[in-house]
């Protein structure tokens, strides 16, 4: 799954949480969750232009954040995840291949509501860790909330279905092993202990099997990566490559669709 989206959603799934409870401090996932394990630091700031001064904030790590957003008042983190062309003229599952190639971001809600968007960038490449990434988060004011309309069973039927005939192209063509990599996806959807593959912390354990098993069989159908990939494949045959590219979209755009509804309605 893309790195710069799994931190986004375990940010949502563990803050949303943590809002609902709050009695302890805020769970600082930089430091201790697997979708951060190649940052290196975490610097979100805000600039607010009030009547009649200015306002402005820094800190440093996904706890102060989330610190930040309660103390402004906000109640709920909503993951959005944007659709069309991007920017850059490349579908939107290639471009997602690169770093800062997608089109998310987390708004919070509150008395003065805002989006969040992430910059990622290289700071040691040698680090013994490999924790490579710098992240600065920076924010827009918003008129309002943003609350994208989801619904968990379309989610799951959405995927299902695009999973289904990703899975009948990969034997249509005697990709095998890649028959089998969607296979286990739609596995992951009706499996009672779903196990999140890569980041197995991505959600926290209050999220219900439902959300779990969406997310799990998403981040499984991830195979929207560089050489070597799913997005690296070519026909020569003008009939499957027109095929390929539809059932490629088809399932970028229900696995995005999943990602979203599952960080938004676990809590």
């Amino acid at each position: 799954m893309n790195g710069e989206l799994a931190a986004l959603v375990a940010m949502c799934l563990y803050g949303n949480d943590w809002l609902s409870r709050s009695a302890e401090p805020a769970p600082a996932l930089d430091a201790s969750n697997s979708a951060f394990r190649f940052v290196s630091s975490w610097r979100s700031q805000c600039s607010e232009r009030g009547l009649f001064r200015h306002r402005s904030w820094e800190g440093d790590g996904v706890a102060a954040w989330l610190q930040h957003v309660k103390e402004g008042g906000s109640q709920r983190l909503t993951l959005l995840i944007g659709d069309g062309a991007a920017s850059s003229g490349l579908p939107g599952h290639i471009e997602a291949s690169f770093a800062n190639g997608g089109r998310w971001a987390i708004c919070t809600d509150g008395p003065r509501p805002r989006i969040w968007f992430c910059a990622w960038s290289v700071r040691d490449r040698a680090d013994p860790n490999n924790r490579i990434w710098a992240v600065e988060m920076t924010s827009r004011g918003l008129p309002a909330a943003m609350e994208p309309v989801v619904d968990l069973g379309s989610a799951r039927t959405d995927l299902r279905t695009a999973l289904q005939a990703i899975e009948r192209f990969a034997q249509s063509t005697d990709l095998r092993s890649w028959a089998g990599w969607f296979a286990q996806a739609l596995g992951l959807l009706d499996t009672s202990e779903p196990v999140i593959p890569y980041n197995p912390d991505l959600a926290p354990s209050t999220a219900p099997t439902e959300n779990r098993q969406l997310l799990a069989a998403a981040v499984q159908a991830w195979v929207f990566g560089g050489m070597g990939s799913w997005n690296d494949l070519v026909f020569q045959d003008e009939a499957q490559q027109s095929a390929y590219l539809d059932v490629t979209r088809r399932l970028y755009a229900a696995v995005l669709t999943a990602i979203a509804t599952a960080a938004n309605t676990a809590a």
